[in-house]
């Protein structure tokens, strides 16, 4: 599963000092989305720009048709995904997608946001050329964290950033 190495982003939180937590991580489907970055004036922006984090949440699992041994049909709202998609199939997407995930994987599905206060830290520290370390004095005094976990949000939203 895509987030089965990511038990670090856990550390620090009561759920991680639950042995029984550690076995279930990365092995459930998760949705990732962030609207973090949806910073539009106007209503038809922000839509427009919510449709794209969406759309890009189903670019992430459409080569699960090619693999074996499940060879899952897509559903056909796959293929009605778009920036410009209708207000139904806007609002239907995300059920559509962790139903499929769902019965592609034979389990749930978990809608995961990660901090998206943290990573709205973190972009607006590299718009304004802050260091890392100012970033990191930043996230850790916003959101009470310490310096251990501040440095892997950087270092984990870093990543899908370059």
């Amino acid at each position: 599963m895509e987030h089965a190495d990511k038990g670090a982003l856990f550390e620090g939180l009561d759920i991680w000092k639950e042995e029984k937590y550690h076995s279930l991580q990365g092995s459930y489907p998760v949705i990732f989305l962030s609207f973090a970055d949806v910073k539009e004036t106007s209503f038809g922006s922000a839509r427009e720009k919510i449709c794209r984090i969406i759309k890009s949440a189903y670019d992430r699992y459409s080569a699960l048709q090619r693999k074996e041994p499940k060879q899952k049909k897509l559903p056909d709202i796959f293929h009605e995904i778009s920036p410009t998609m209708g207000d139904s199939v806007a609002s239907y997407s995300l059920k559509a997608l962790s139903e499929f995930l769902a019965d592609y994987y034979g389990k749930r599905v978990i809608i995961f946001r990660i901090e998206g206060r943290a990573e709205e830290i973190i972009e607006t520290g590299h718009e304004f050329g802050l260091s890392d370390d100012d970033i990191l004095g930043r996230l850790q005094r916003k959101l009470d964290i310490s310096l251990e976990k501040a440095q892997r949000y950087l270092k984990e939203l870093d990543k899908r950033t370059v």
